[in-house]
């Protein structure tokens, strides 16, 4: 008996799971899009409005990497006052928030780079479909 009922709840779980996973998957104008579905946008992408989506997403991407690189700047300020020694062993705290600070620099040109592309794809397919 007690058996039976762990079976149904697992099933209920997971039938509750999965409808779950259904609405996420479903891409909406207004909603969250997951990396996956903006990985197949990006390939069959071939319309102003999903270029501009995914000039938006990226967007949003560089401004949160310049958003935590500026916290980890502050971070780098206050570590490199800390004045511990020479004997400190590689990589210090110093090194490492400014190591941090480069990778999310980088990321974040690199998320410029993407918005700037498919920016210019939307805006050319938006002046070829005006002709």
């Amino acid at each position: 008996m007690a058996r039976n009922l762990v079976i149904s709840m697992l099933g209920l779980v997971l039938a509750a799971f999965a409808a779950v996973e259904m609405q996420a998957a479903t891409p909406s104008g207004t909603g969250h899009v997951t990396p996956g579905q903006i990985k197949a946008l990006a390939k069959q992408a071939h319309t102003p409005e999903q270029f501009s989506i995914l000039a938006g997403y990226y967007g949003q991407l560089q401004n949160d990497y310049l958003k935590k690189a500026a916290e980890e700047k502050t971070e780098w300020e206050r570590r490199s006052q800390i004045d511990a020694g020479l004997a400190q062993k590689y990589p210090r705290p110093t090194d490492s928030a400014h190591n941090l600070y480069d990778y999310l620099m980088y990321k974040a040109s690199e998320m410029g780079t993407l918005k700037t592309k498919f920016a210019q794809k939307a805006e050319a397919d938006t002046s070829v479909a005006a002709r």
